[in-house]
């Protein structure tokens, strides 16, 4: 099930508005992060921690290391081009079918101590899967 789309309007209240500007300007972050080489990021900003993760598995859902740095090719934004391109240059002794990317994106509270973050997005990625 995909979430609906939400675009702010005049008529939002101002803590709406804020929290929609604050999650988009983690997405950015996260892409500039991404461009720089880091598969994972936190970020505290106000009352909030943001979260990213990008991982590589194999079909049998193992994850796999990249032998060399992610780095961007060039400064497209990551689309799904670019990620079959990733994959390609990072496991190029696969097929790339066979190589699945994944890509979390977690907001929450500052005050909810990091561990617990961590160990709650590895229980997100797990009922995902249905495992």
């Amino acid at each position: 099930m995909l979430a609906a789309l939400f675009y702010p309007t005049n008529t939002q209240p101002m803590h709406v508005l804020l929290l929609w500007w604050q999650v988009w300007d983690m997405h950015a972050q996260a892409q500039q992060r991404l461009a720089q080489g880091y598969t994972s990021f936190v970020l505290k900003a106000a009352d909030f921690r943001y979260s990213f993760y990008l991982w590589f598995e194999n079909e049998a859902g193992e994850k796999l290391s990249p032998k060399r740095d992610i780095g961007m090719m060039r400064n497209d934004a990551p689309d799904a081009s670019f990620f079959r391109n990733l994959k390609a240059r990072l496991f190029p002794s696969m097929r790339p079918s066979s190589v699945k990317c994944y890509e979390l994106y977690l907001i929450h509270l500052a005050r909810v101590p990091g561990d617990f973050a961590a160990r709650q997005s590895e229980a997100l990625v797990k009922e995902l899967r249905g495992t």
